[in-house]
């Protein structure tokens, strides 16, 4: 069943920020954006080429807003890991269409590790993981769709399974951030020894 990660995942996400993150104006904004991505998820754009869905363009402004808040669009080493990211993606794509023998297991989930495994390796923090797996995914799509346009004749971004692997990266995410957070309370906690100096007599 297309979507259902999709639905899921923004379901989990909005409960966590409306009831457990700190009432803050990021709150607001999270939980009014979860609900906005979903009801857009619906509602396609028409294009010279093809068409888009709303959750598409989405996705690709908050991987935007995000590298910019951040400041990582400043950094030819962000951008030069989401062209590559990018790039990655849309050869994976391709692969899977034209050359199926080589994933033994599913090819959605291969991607995902790939794409999302590259996301955290070339990101230096939390922002800039998830803003490379954002705009990575985003334009990587672009790119596939753009390649294969003579085949298809038109093309189709923010598909259903498409959204399905943005949100179970966004869950990956998020996972990744709590466990870390975690781990750091829990080194923080651990009662420091002291360490015994020995005399020389």
């Amino acid at each position: 069943m297309d979507g259902i990660i999709f639905y899921w995942v923004c379901w989990a996400l909005w409960i966590s920020a409306a009831f457990f993150m700190r009432k803050s104006s990021l709150r607001t904004l999270v939980s009014f954006y979860l609900l906005i991505l979903m009801i857009c998820a619906e509602f396609h754009a028409v294009l010279p080429i093809g068409e888009a869905t709303g959750a598409f363009f989405l996705l690709w402004a908050a991987g935007i807003g995000t590298a910019v808040y951040s400041g990582n669009h400043r950094s030819f080493r962000f951008v030069l890991a989401a062209g590559g990211i990018s790039a990655g993606y849309a050869g994976l794509k391709l692969m899977q269409m034209f050359d199926p023998v080589w994933f033994a297991w599913s090819p959605f989930y291969m991607l995902f590790i790939a794409i999302f495994g590259a996301s955290f390796a070339a990101g230096r923090d939390y922002r800039s993981k998830i803003s490379l797996f954002v705009l990575g995914s985003c334009y990587g799509e672009m790119l596939y769709e753009w390649i294969i346009l003579p085949v298809s004749g038109q093309a189709l971004l923010g598909r259903t399974e498409f959204l399905d692997f943005m949100m179970l990266g966004a869950a990956g995410c998020c996972l990744g951030n709590a466990a870390l957070r975690l781990s750091k309370a829990g080194s923080q906690s651990l009662p420091k020894q002291k360490v015994k100096q020995s005399r020389i007599v």
